[in-house]
């Protein structure tokens, strides 16, 4: 549904480290790249590895993203696909 593959990283260990985005992805249209470190929106960065997939689980609208790019943080708004149109997700590497 976003269209991403991503990694932990123990130095950061609030987000995840984007290793690879599908071309065409509702990530890829967001602007979301390799490279690009994802947090939280709107709530306090949390340690928990799994927080990617259990919001694109529970979203039903857009998710609401930050993303860190060059050491510049901006907000974003994916647009998920559907669950019942979705491709086979993309997962942790």
């Amino acid at each position: 549904r976003l269209g991403v593959h991503w990694r932990t990283d123990p130095a950061e260990p609030a987000s995840l480290l984007i290793t690879g985005v599908a071309p065409g992805s509702p990530a890829a249209r967001a602007g979301i790249q390799a490279g690009d470190r994802l947090y939280r929106s709107g709530e306090v960065p949390t340690q928990v590895i799994d927080w990617l997939p259990a919001a694109i689980a529970s979203t039903t609208g857009p998710l609401a993203l930050r993303a860190e790019r060059d050491g510049k943080v901006r907000d974003v708004l994916v647009d998920l696909l559907p669950a019942s149109t979705a491709p086979t997700p993309l997962l942790a590497d």
